[in-house]
């Protein structure tokens, strides 16, 4: 209030107030997933896709390809690394074929970060844990050259589902903490199937998630 010099702290959003889905039902999971798809291809401008071959991307593309009668006029485009051992085009490639999709690709290699590096350090203006951004900037960049300003990707989905390992972790200790000890144990032993999960990394994550929280901001 400028009038009083005064000024009034409130909450925007209260999580208490929200309301909570049950998404383990895969026919309300995939309906949410559609009609969110499905509002954001409304545009005024074409709407393009970006296709990695990973399961979010993939997911958006499979669900335009469902609901959108005009999806052979969508232009879609797929990154390629110039490290064979971290592409994913094989991937992009199944998704494609499955879809009917044709997908143009981005090529790109590591030493466009070095010149690259302050531009994205300026834009990001904050610490950033992998050059994905960088990678993301890239492509974003050669798709515009194509005339596309607005593309859905895959963005978002792992902090919304929980598909980053370190999230595992939490997840065993939400079923510790309900007292469901049988599901928390099944839990641990499919975690510890996927790639790069080790009993050690698991062990430290769980570990982490039951200390006080002043320990684990320490």
């Amino acid at each position: 209030d400028f009038a009083s010099w005064s000024q009034k702290v409130s909450a925007w959003h209260r999580l208490e107030d929200a309301t909570l889905l049950d998404v383990s039902d895969p026919d309300l999971l995939e309906d949410l997933l559609e009609r969110a798809v499905l509002d954001r291809l409304v545009s005024d401008r074409q709407v393009g896709l970006v296709l990695s071959g990973g399961i979010d991307s993939s997911t958006v593309a499979g669900a335009v390809r469902e609901i959108d009668q005009n999806w052979k006029e969508r232009r879609i485009f797929t990154f390629v690394p110039d490290d064979p051992r971290l592409s994913e085009e094989r991937f992009a490639q199944v998704v494609c074929e499955h879809t009917g999709f044709a997908a143009a690709r981005i090529q790109l290699d590591a030493r466009g970060l070095a010149e690259d590096l302050e531009e994205v350090v300026s834009r990001q203006d904050f610490p950033f844990g992998s050059t994905s951004v960088f990678a993301q900037g890239r492509i974003f960049a050669a798709i515009s050259e194509h005339g596309l300003n607005v593309v859905l990707d895959g963005q978002g989905a792992d902090e919304l589902f929980g598909g980053y390992r370190t999230y595992l972790g939490a997840r065993a200790v939400s079923h510790l903490l309900s007292g469901q000890l049988g599901e928390a144990s099944r839990f641990v032993k499919r975690a510890l199937s996927l790639p790069g999960v080790t009993p050690s990394f698991l062990l430290s994550r769980i570990i982490g998630h039951l200390l006080p929280g002043k320990l684990q901001e320490a």
